[in-house]
C-alpha cells in the first residue's frame, strides 16, 4: 500500500502480462524502481473515485524491437484530456486536487537520463497508458546496472 493505494484491494483487478526472458537493462536500479513505483500509483490513485465501471490495473513487460524493452501500466481511471498527454510530464501540472506534479516529470528526467522514452496514451474506453522504453544491455553484458548521474547542480555562490 503507498499513500492510500491498494493495489491488492478486491476491487482492483490486476492483470500481468509479463514477458519471459527480457534482456537486462543498464541502470540504477532504484531510480528505475521507483519510476515503476510511481507510475503504479499514479494509476491506483486514478481509479480512486470510480465506483461505476471495473477498475483494472494492466502491468505488461516486453521486447518489442530487439535492444529496448517495454513497461506499460494502464488503469481504468478518468484519465487526461488528448491536450494535456504531453503536459502531464511537465513540472507542477497536476490532474490531483493535492498533486505537486512532479512525479512523472521526474520519471522523464529518470527514463531521458537511462536513455529511455515515456509517452502516455488515452484508452479507447477510460483511463490512461503509460509505456516506458528503454535501452537493453549490449548482448553479453552481465552487469544490470551502473551509475546514471543527474545533470550537476550548481552550487550557491557558483
Amino acid at each position: 500500500q503507498a499513500r492510500g493505494c491498494d493495489i491488492a484491494q478486491p476491487d482492483i483487478s490486476l492483470q500481468l502480462r509479463l514477458a519471459e526472458d527480457l534482456p537486462r537493462v543498464l541502470g540504477d536500479a532504484v531510480q528505475l524502481q521507483q519510476v515503476v513505483l510511481n507510475l503504479l500509483v499514479n494509476a491506483c490513485q486514478a481509479m480512486a473515485d470510480v465506483v461505476d465501471a471495473p477498475r483494472v490495473l494492466r502491468i505488461e513487460t516486453a521486447e518489442p524491437t530487439p535492444g529496448s524493452i517495454e513497461i506499460t501500466v494502464a488503469d481504468t481511471g478518468a484519465g487526461v484530456a488528448a491536450p494535456d498527454l504531453e503536459r502531464m510530464f511537465e513540472p507542477f501540472v497536476s490532474s490531483k486536487a493535492a498533486g505537486l506534479g512532479m512525479g512523472l516529470s521526474i520519471n522523464r528526467s529518470i527514463v531521458e537520463a537511462h536513455g529511455g522514452h515515456i509517452e502516455a496514451t488515452r484508452n479507447p474506453d477510460r483511463g490512461l497508458t503509460l509505456r516506458v522504453t528503454l535501452p537493453a544491455a549490449p548482448h553479453g553484458e552481465e552487469r544490470a546496472r551502473h551509475e546514471v548521474r543527474p545533470p550537476e547542480s550548481r552550487r550557491a555562490g557558483d
